[in-house]
């Protein structure tokens, strides 16, 4: 069953996930920006330049024109025609005869512009031509439409423009004229029957002649009018302003576009950050471990891993300040076991890796210095690593007696001559019983011995014995040691062990009827506020 505080939303964890996590987003968001601004600058630059037309609704084309007792009519422009005629063949095809016969544009420009339009002809996807009406009408017929055109130079571009503007006023101008053409048609089909009629007829005088000669004057007037007409005739379309060469190019904008990369890294990187912490569920303070009813005895702070390298991870603990934690943990402790004569206190964890050794270690070494005498059994039998963790401090080959007369020099022989050991003296108070080489089959030896005897045996010339088990998850060897021991402690790893894998240990350690009496934040961030603390709470 989820716990309540399993749902809520902590929002202080939420700020120091965001604070812990900035130094990267930042970066991140610096690096896509100076990506995207490298590339940026590399795309081929793309120029825009724009046309005009007005499209007047006071041309003289526009109202009725009398010829004799004929009547001409120029339509206005339906709505949309222009978005359709610029979209098809009838404009882009003048246009593209005409880009062709553009000199100031470099041939392998006119050829790119030439095929580019012919496929977006083609798909219905215009990208290098654009056109927008403004809707300023005048009684319906009035307005302005501004032609957008872009190609890779800014010659071009204006160029590409004026040419679509004059295809749209020729296209325009055709379309006026077709209501003259056809009356012109007309006139002359009807001249040609009075002629027909007239040679029937075959004398020039009488009035029937001339009635037909009088409408074939009245026809020859109206004929050439209409041809006076079409010749000044311009349709509503006209020329407003022509593109000018545009001195930037309209993209990429690499200040821009980097700066948006930016924010948007940013945000995400916020977000994905605030969900993380969310649904974080792995330990990093004492109010995790309180969920669990666990007391936190000690948080350690992280060491730097070059001066665990250059000096052992005791000097190092030293020099970092883990003298201050390890006094709490080990007042603590100590607390929890008064009623303990020369207490054997188990250290482990649930995974390898979180630090049990070394927490191990440093707590012997608090204990040395406040006057203990401290045994260490290295009891992780398959991967012990108590000899390596002393190996910096001093290389020193000082061994002394437990008990009896020489013996096993390891965990793994003593168990199985417990009356006749002897230890690495490793430093003032300190003595380590290392491992040994690592053994497969361990848990079958810790069943064959009685180890709660072997330990009360060793523990006779030291105030405090603590063994350094293997992770009650990965091994059953802790669950066997643990129930001959005066109280466990448990090592989790800020940011790394999960809650649900301490519940998995506590579990085991309670159905194994085991003393765990707390844990210990390792190798905690004290950068961020209330996790570098120590408390105790029984």
């Amino acid at each position: 069953m989820i716990n309540k505080r399993d749902r809520d939303i902590d929002v202080s964890s939420l700020v120091f996930s965001m604070k812990r996590n900035m130094a990267v987003i930042s970066l991140t968001s610096l690096a896509l920006g100076l990506t995207a601004y490298i590339a940026s600058k590399n795309m081929t630059p793309s120029y825009e330049s724009s046309a005009v037309l007005l499209a007047s609704g006071s041309q003289s084309i526009s109202s009725n024109i009398n010829l004799g007792d004929a009547v001409i009519t120029s339509q206005p422009l339906p709505e949309g025609a222009l978005q359709q005629a610029i979209r098809s063949t009838v404009i882009i095809n003048p246009l593209v005869e005409s880009i062709s016969s553009l000199d100031e544009i470099p041939l392998d420009e006119r050829e790119y512009i030439s095929q580019k339009l012919k496929r977006e002809l083609s798909s219905q996807d215009f990208k290098s031509i654009t056109l927008e009406s403004r809707a300023d009408r005048i009684n319906g017929n009035g307005g302005i439409y501004i032609i957008r055109a872009r190609a890779r130079t800014a010659e071009a571009s204006a160029l590409i423009a004026n040419a679509t503007s004059n295809a749209l006023i020729e296209w325009d101008k055709g379309r006026a004229l077709e209501n003259i053409r056809r009356a012109s048609v007309g006139y002359r089909a009807q001249l040609l029957q009075l002629e027909e009629q007239l040679d029937r007829l075959g004398v020039s005088s009488g009035p029937d002649y001339q009635t037909l000669a009088s409408r074939r004057t009245a026809l020859q007037e109206n004929l050439i009018k209409s041809e006076i007409l079409a010749s000044s005739t311009n349709g509503i379309l006209s020329e407003l302003s022509r593109a000018q060469i545009p001195t930037n190019p309209k993209s990429p904008k690499p200040i821009l576009y980097s700066l948006i990369v930016i924010v948007l890294t940013l945000m995400l990187g916020v977000l994905v950050s605030f969900m993380l912490s969310i649904f974080d569920r792995t330990i990093r303070s004492e109010d995790d471990l309180l969920e669990i009813n666990l007391p936190t005895l000690a948080t350690v702070p992280r060491i730097r891993r070059r001066d665990i390298v250059f000096s052992g991870i005791v000097r190092a603990g030293r020099q970092a300040g883990l003298y201050e934690a390890m006094g709490f943990l080990r007042v603590n402790a100590l607390n929890i076991l008064k009623n303990s004569e020369k207490p054997i206190i188990m250290i482990t964890s649930t995974a390898p890796g979180e630090g049990k050794s070394s927490v191990t270690a440093t707590l012997a070494d608090s204990f040395a210095a406040s006057g203990k005498r401290v045994l260490i059994v290295d009891a992780d039998l398959r991967r012990g690593t108590q000899n390596e963790v002393w190996k910096k401090y001093g290389e020193s080959d000082n061994w002394v007696q437990i008990v009896g007369e020489g013996g096993a020099r390891n965990t793994i022989d003593a168990l199985s001559d417990p009356n006749n050991v002897v230890a690495l003296k490793v430093e003032e108070y300190v003595d380590v019983l290392p491992s040994g080489t690592g053994l497969h089959d361990s848990l079958s030896l810790l069943n064959k011995t009685a180890i709660g005897d072997a330990v009360r045996l060793w523990k006779a010339n030291y105030d405090i014995v603590l063994i350094d088990s293997a992770p009650l998850l990965s091994l059953a060897d802790g669950l066997l040691i643990g129930q001959h021991v005066d109280g466990i402690i448990v090592v989790v790893e800020y940011g790394r062990t999960d809650l649900r894998s301490l519940k998995s240990t506590l579990r085991r350690s309670e159905r194994s009827n085991l003393n765990v009496i707390g844990a210990v934040i390792n190798k905690a961030n004290m950068s961020e506020e209330g996790s570098y603390s120590y408390s105790y709470k029984q």
